[in-house]
C-alpha cells in the first residue's frame, strides 16, 4: 500500500510496531498510520501476551508527534528500562516524522498533478 508506515522493533519485553490510527486493524485495507508501544508479558501457562503502554499521536493543531500513554501503564516500565526503550522511541519518532513528511509531499504532488492534468 502506498505510503503505508512500516516500523517494528522488539527488544526484550518491549516492542514498537506500526499500526492503524485506531491501533486495531479492523479491515485488511487499514493502513498503518502510527506506532504502538507495547510491553510483553508471560502468563503462568507460558503464553505470551502484550499490553499497549502508549502510542504516538499526530496533533494537527501543533504539528508534531506526541507520545500518549494508556492510563498509568508507563508505571509498568521500570526506571532501569528507560535506557533500553529510549533509542527505540527516538527511532520511532524519527520514522514517523519522515513518513508524515513523505505523505504530505505525496498529497501536494497529487494536487499539483490534478490541477495540471485538468489544465487549470
Amino acid at each position: 500500500m502506498a505510503n503505508d508506515l512500516q516500523f517494528k522493533w522488539r527488544f526484550g519485553d518491549y516492542e514498537l510496531r506500526a499500526v492503524p490510527k485506531r491501533l486495531v486493524r479492523v479491515s485488511p485495507h487499514d493502513k498503518n498510520e502510527t506506532v504502538d508501544f507495547v510491553k510483553w508479558y508471560k502468563a503462568n501457562d507460558g503464553h505470551e501476551y502484550c499490553r499497549s503502554i502508549g502510542y504516538f499521536h499526530w496533533d494537527d493543531h501543533e504539528p508534531w508527534w506526541t507520545l500518549k500513554f494508556a492510563g498509568n501503564r508507563f508505571a509498568e516500565v521500570p526506571v532501569e528500562d528507560i535506557a533500553v526503550i529510549w533509542p527505540m522511541l527516538k527511532a520511532a519518532y524519527e520514522t514517523l516524522t519522515k513518513w508524515k513528511e513523505a505523505e504530505e509531499q505525496t498529497i501536494r504532488d497529487y494536487c499539483r498533478r490534478g490541477i495540471t492534468d485538468e489544465g487549470h
